[in-house]
């Protein structure tokens, strides 16, 4: 098995957290966002991946992003493809 570790700020998520839980404070649920490669990538490898739905309405995942994130990943076999993967089709 293959593991992998990113270390995003940890004000970042402790901030992200607390806005998403905050009463009344509803951070982006009626916005879109676009995302490239990373978000998805790094949010997988420390298993925070639900942050982007817990965040955004609707996430546009463009068709090159998603070959790169998914198609070349699962070629490489990053267990962080996979985890996409099942993200994106559920």
């Amino acid at each position: 098995m293959v593991t992998a570790s990113v270390r995003l700020p940890k004000e970042m998520v402790e901030e992200i957290e607390r806005l998403s839980k905050e009463e009344g404070f509803r951070v982006g649920h009626e916005m879109s966002a676009v995302s490239n490669a990373g978000p998805p990538i790094h949010l997988a490898k420390i298993g925070r991946l639900s942050l982007l739905k817990e965040i955004f309405e609707e996430i546009i995942v463009p068709r090159t992003v998603k070959v790169e994130v998914i198609d070349r990943g699962r070629e490489k076999g990053k267990p962080d493809a996979f985890i996409i993967e099942n993200a994106h089709s559920g």
